[in-house]
């Protein structure tokens, strides 16, 4: 057994060998792995989050998720039974006390992740949208 350790968000191809430490945010192949390509964190295009296109997309791929797109969260007694996830521009949480996932485009990042937001962060990962956890 080899001693390497492979760096948080890295991939690394099925059937890959890995005989050295691999950096973070990567993405690796062969034998032995070798770096093929850098997953870099992109900065949102905070337009594009609120495009009708996007929002139909990620609804209807989501049907069962009531997801809620905001420009700015605002406080909302009742958010934990209006939505399932929200996704905002902003990360000036004013609802700190929510127990559901935000996705804050603003700065990259998901607040209460849950095993559910998964499948969200994969399709969100095919438009080059990384977030951190």
């Amino acid at each position: 057994m080899l001693n390497s350790n492979i760096g948080d968000e890295s991939l690394i191809a099925a059937g890959s060998i890995v005989i050295n430490n691999l950096p973070n945010n990567i993405f690796a192949i062969g034998n032995p792995a070798r770096v093929l390509k850098e997953n870099i964190l992109n900065d949102i295009d905070r337009n594009f989050i609120n495009t009708q296109e996007f929002q139909k997309e990620i609804k209807r791929k989501f049907t069962n998720d009531n997801i809620g797109f905001f420009d700015l969260l605002n406080d909302d007694s009742n958010i934990d039974k209006k939505y399932s996830c929200i996704i905002c521009n902003e990360n000036k949480l004013v609802y700190k006390s929510c127990s559901i996932p935000i996705l804050s485009v603003l700065d990259n990042s998901i607040i209460n992740m849950n095993y559910n937001m998964i499948p969200i962060v994969r399709f969100l990962r095919e438009y080059g949208i990384f977030l951190k956890c």
